[in-house]
């Protein structure tokens, strides 16, 4: 269908919201290990080859290091079938279990496939990448589905389940935000301005195009679609995208329309906003 050669790819400052209310920003990058900083107050360092365990990983109860063994090259994408392996383990053997038992043991990856899927940030092309847990007891078993989009360059859907036949736990991208704090204060506001006026005023299928004024990045952002969730609110999606500097990237996003100031919120990441529950509610 496409191809998945490229791995995924991330910048200083991004935002990811999700479905759960989980938020989260990439603080730092060095060669191919991203910083992240979660709404919860926790924090990791993880490659950006999703599939593989963090390489550090903190929170309020403790923090833990791990190392990862593999038996084959880890590569992007994934091989096909379950030909991937490696093992992971903290470096501290004492460190407390729950704080490293989600992601411990020995786990075997593979891609499963290519789709369409809908997802609240949009409808994406994906590939479908697994890792299922085969090391330790039948209670010990975990699979982690991810849905890859070689567009955005990160998975709009992920899902995890930790009973064998059992039902997955599922956690959609709402949006994708590019980071922004370098931008002054009016280049931020002139590029919210931009986005609220073709939310407000935009027929879908509609695009402006928008030069940040402090660097001239330049954007292209459309409204995409629209749809009502619960208590009769809408929503409307839309896509950023990057053409200049660097390499062109794709940012989208849903947002909703706040009764009480008339802005269009993206849900969770805003004060005032639904909650991302919402959304999931009403599909």
């Amino acid at each position: 269908m496409y191809g998945i050669a490229e791995e995924p790819y991330y910048e200083v400052g991004d935002n990811y919201i999700y479905s759960n209310g989980r938020i989260e920003t990439t603080t730092r990058i060095k060669g191919n290990l991203v910083h992240w900083v979660v709404n919860d107050g926790s924090r990791y360092t993880a490659v950006n080859n999703f599939v593989i365990p963090p390489v550090k990983w903190e929170n309020n109860s403790g923090s833990v290091r791990s190392s990862v063994a593999s038996s084959s090259t880890v590569t992007w994408p994934p091989a096909m079938a379950n030909e991937v392996v490696f093992v992971a383990k903290p470096k501290d053997p004492n460190v407390a279990h729950h704080l490293y038992e989600a992601w411990s043991g020995e786990w075997t990856c593979g891609t499963e496939g290519q789709s369409t899927i809908a997802v609240p940030a949009g409808r994406f092309d994906v590939v479908k990448i697994a890792c299922e847990r085969t090391s330790g007891t039948s209670s010990q078993w975990r699979r982690h589905v991810w849905y890859y989009s070689p567009d955005i360059r990160h998975f709009v859907r992920k899902e995890e389940t930790s009973v064998v036949g059992g039902q997955p736990t599922v956690v959609d991208l709402i949006a994708v935000r590019p980071g922004r704090d370098t931008w002054s204060r009016p280049a931020r506001s002139g590029f919210n301005w931009a986005i609220q006026k073709l939310l407000e005023r935009g027929a879908v299928g509609e695009s402006v195009e928008w030069e940040v004024s402090d660097n001239g990045t330049e954007f292209d952002i459309t409204l995409t679609g629209q749809t009502k969730i619960a208590d009769n609110v809408t929503c409307r999606r839309y896509i950023l995208v990057r053409r200049k500097p660097g390499q062109p990237r794709t940012f989208p996003a849903l947002a909703c329309r706040d009764g009480v100031s008339g802005r269009w919120k993206i849900p969770g990441l805003e004060k005032g906003s639904i909650m991302p529950a919402d959304v999931l509610a009403s599909r």
